[in-house]
């Protein structure tokens, strides 16, 4: 999974250097203050944390159209840790009722979603 974060934040700071906007689509679990951390030289830079979230139904029905019912166990697992981390829930978005256009034009609209140096610990070692 190091791997994984350390090309994710390459890539990042690559296109932000190059005046890009870019969108990370990946389940954070425990990386967000390092990502951060490693971003936070870069100058004019906001960075917008979104937790995209259904109720359980939701998922259920959306996991069974995509035929990824093996993706349920820890779709599931995840739902409950989003929903009992206070953290995690002040960034949630609950999609339950929503088409993505909606989601989406949402997301980029408001600002509660802005991460502020309060809500991160760039103190926080590697990942």
């Amino acid at each position: 999974m190091q791997l994984t974060w350390e090309n994710i934040l390459a890539l990042t700071r690559n296109y932000l250097q190059h005046d890009l906007h870019v969108i990370v689509d990946f389940v954070e679990e425990e990386e967000l203050n390092w990502f951060c951390k490693h971003l936070s030289d870069l100058k004019n830079v906001s960075l917008i944390y979104v937790v995209l979230r259904a109720d359980k139904e939701t998922i259920i029905e959306r996991l069974k159209i995509r035929g990824d019912v093996d993706s349920l166990e820890r779709s599931l697992f995840l739902l409950n840790k989003i929903d009992s981390s206070p953290f995690t829930n002040k960034f949630s978005y609950d999609t339950t009722l929503k088409q993505p256009l909606e989601t989406v034009q949402e997301i980029i609209t408001s600002t509660r979603s802005a991460l502020t140096p309060q809500d991160i610990d760039l103190n926080t070692s590697g990942i």
